[in-house]
């Protein structure tokens, strides 16, 4: 499937959103931890607002989660959009989180 970059957004949002709820983390924890106002984050998380590497890396610090892992399925190509592959959530966590994602 191929995305654009607003598409790009609301899944990187998504899966932050979904990542740090595993976690058992509120936006205001993440907050504490990273610096990272939490409107921003929730604008982050809505898809509102495109993330900074440096604000993701801070993020996935935070959540002990590798990038790759995060990012995994994700192929940009040089036609200004992205290739996704839906692999991101094994098992029974795809079914469980489907709907925030």
């Amino acid at each position: 499937n191929k995305i654009n970059r607003e598409k790009f957004g609301q899944i990187i949002g998504n899966r932050l959103r979904i990542t740090r709820c595993q976690h058992g983390l509120s936006q205001t924890d993440l907050q504490n931890i990273t610096g990272i106002d939490r409107a921003t984050l929730s604008r982050i998380e809505n898809g509102q607002q495109q993330i900074s590497l440096f604000q993701l890396l801070q993020v996935l610090k935070a959540l002990q989660v590798k990038p790759e892992l995060f990012l995994k399925g994700i192929e940009v190509n040089n036609e200004d959009t992205i290739e996704l592959d839906d692999g991101f959530f094994p098992g029974d966590n795809q079914t469980k989180y489907a709907a925030l994602y």
